[in-house]
């Protein structure tokens, strides 16, 4: 008996335990969550993870429940697991927008922005960032109006145009010293520092830095302490002050390999690398280089373009060819993975953007067509109502009713499939707008749209980028003794072999008759040469299988390295295309200037 009393008794205190701690264990794991973030954003992670999905079925628990998630998307974000992070800031929007208002809906804005602009998507990220500061622009919430301005820098920065986010994180910075909000000052004042060591000076950097630092000590920001003296430590190597920038570094590092924060693990490694390369330590620097491959794990792309690079350029200098042309081949890889998405984006973009744009248009025809039928069909009835109202009125009113609805009910199947004709039309209509129809290559305009891109990325990632002219030789004698049937078999022909000696990512185009125009991202003029040689064997060894028999023939090539404006890289590569005719035909000439 006393047995079971003593069990009675724990039970009791158990399930009274068990009550005080469901009523407050949102608020307890949201304070040790925060508490953990600032130094274990991992184990913060780990707690949310185990914690959320035992609140998500309560009642009442939807605000309390909006943090938790609001709270470790941040962290997902910060660890690369960007999906993860979208789906719970979206399910933190569905429970915040019954009574969050406005700025509440900027809120969501804002944070599906920051994924967007750290996986590169640039454009998305601005225009979601430019909804959410109109949204929260005349709210009272200052620390979300900063955070949004301050969004709008670093995409800005990201893109190339530091000046812009200078303005917005000048803006932003204000509003956070006028509200007192010290630790996004912090931040602000970091950010602040990346676009001055590029404007003015690194010297200008590393006082912000420092600032920053002293203030988030204040509030035991320990992993975004460590950040900023990993980004001290960069710069003080920018300076050749070697000696205090592995200070900073060694103190920065144990302290980010403890977060379990990717990007940031990465950057760093990357910039110790650099520093044993420095001090003329080749195999340390390779060590580190190999480490931050490791860390970013295919989660920062463009960290691991950048540590390829510096692998390969360490390995060529110390003569270790076979090791140096295969971190080579990987970073071709990356970056043609890099190009092929990015390439997909825009295309889907432009494609989307077309659709609907022809789709408004058509769709906006029907419903006036639509209106126009059903003005048709009301007079029908009302002509049949009046002709049959001397042969009973309740029957013909039934009568006209039924066929109303039985020609409504017609024009309407109609109508759906002409929306079904049209969407696939506006699908066709689309493609055949940036393909040229006889080849299947790119057109000159879209050649021209996706070569601006090309451009525009190619600045940004510190890549060359290498132009051709091609043109076949004696094609219009072709045309002249078989006629243009065969000219376009050869055409046809030309493009497949095009195809199979330039890579996927690699931009083809008929740019008109039998001139072609090619675009070779991160490639050098002689990387192209390379190509060019591979299609010129092709055309020797195979001639092309015509309905009139087999004909062989031969291009000229012009090549040019494009350093920022396409026009002039075409003209270039036209004139030494031009020059190869002369010389002979069937050869190479790369544009040297003149």
């Amino acid at each position: 008996m006393f047995k079971g009393t003593v069990h009675s008794c724990l039970l009791a205190l158990l399930l009274t335990a068990s009550a005080a701690l469901a009523a407050s264990s949102i608020g307890g794991v949201l304070d040790e969550a925060r508490e953990l973030a600032a130094r274990n954003p991992a184990a913060a992670l780990e707690l949310l993870d185990r914690a959320i999905p035992g609140f998500e079925s309560r009642a009442g628990a939807g605000p309390e429940l909006a943090r938790l998630l609001h709270l470790r998307a941040e962290l997902l974000r910060g660890a690369g697991q960007f999906e993860r992070a979208r789906a719970d800031i979206e399910r933190y929007g569905e429970l915040i927008s019954p009574t969050g208002g406005p700025e509440a809906a900027g809120e969501v804005l804002y944070i599906l922005g920051t994924l967007e602009a750290e996986q590169g998507r640039l454009g998305e990220a601005l225009e979601l960032f430019h909804e959410a500061r109109q949204l929260v622009s005349q709210g009272g919430d200052a620390n979300l109006q900063a955070r949004v301005y301050n969004a709008l820098g670093i995409t800005l920065n990201f893109a190339g145009d530091q000046a812009g986010a200078r303005e917005y994180f000048a803006q932003a910075l204000e509003i956070a010293r006028n509200a007192g909000e010290e630790r996004l000052v912090a931040t602000l004042l970091s950010n602040l520092a990346a676009v001055l060591t590029v404007l003015e000076s690194p010297e200008a950097g590393i006082a912000h830095y420092r600032e920053a630092i002293t203030i988030a000590e204040q509030h035991g920001r320990t992993s975004f302490v460590a950040l900023q003296r990993g980004l001290i430590c960069e710069q003080l190597l920018a300076l050749g002050e070697l000696d205090e920038a592995e200070r900073y570094c060694k103190e920065a590092l144990p302290v980010l390999e403890a977060t379990g924060q990717v990007r940031y693990l990465a950057g760093l490694l990357m910039v110790v690398g650099d520093l044993a390369a420095a001090r003329g330590e080749p195999a340390r620097a390779l060590e580190h280089f190999e480490r931050s491959l490791a860390t970013a794990g295919g989660l920062a792309p463009s960290v691991e373009v950048q540590v390829l690079e510096k692998m390969a350029e360490l390995h060529a200098a110390e003569g270790q060819w076979q090791p140096a042309a295969e971190t080579y081949r990987r970073l071709f890889d990356q970056r043609a993975r890099m190009r092929v998405q990015e390439r997909e984006d825009l295309i889907r973009e432009l494609e989307v953007a077309s659709q609907l744009e022809h789709r408004d248009n058509e769709i906006e025809m029907l419903r006036l067509r639509g209106e126009l039928q059903a003005t048709k069909i009301s007079q029908r009835n009302s002509m049949l109502l009046a002709l049959l109202i001397g042969l009973g009125l309740a029957v013909l009113s039934a009568l006209g009713a039924w066929r109303a609805y039985r020609d409504k009910a017609r024009l309407q199947q109609r109508l759906a499939a002409r929306n079904v004709e049209l969407e696939d039309a506006l699908e066709r209509i689309s493609d055949l707008a940036r393909h040229d129809s006889l080849t299947g290559l790119l057109n000159r305009r879209a050649l021209e749209e996706m070569g601006w891109q090309e451009i525009w990325r190619a600045k940004r990632m510190l890549s060359p980028l290498a132009l051709i002219a091609a043109d076949i030789d004696f094609f219009k004698q072709v045309n002249d003794a078989h006629g243009h049937v065969v000219g376009d078999e050869v055409l046809q022909q030309m493009a497949g072999r095009l195809r199979e000696s330039f890579r996927e990512v690699d931009l083809l185009a008929r740019w008109g008759g039998e001139e072609f125009v090619l675009v070779l991202p991160d490639s050098r003029p002689e990387q192209a040469v390379d190509a060019i040689e591979r299609l010129r064997a092709g055309l020797a060894a195979r001639p092309f299988q015509t309905s009139i028999g087999p004909i062989s023939l031969t291009m000229s090539f012009g090549v040019s390295e494009v350093r920022g404006d396409l026009d002039q890289a075409i003209g270039q590569a036209d004139r030494a295309m031009y020059q190869a005719k002369q010389e002979g035909r069937d050869r190479i000439v790369v544009w040297a200037g003149g």
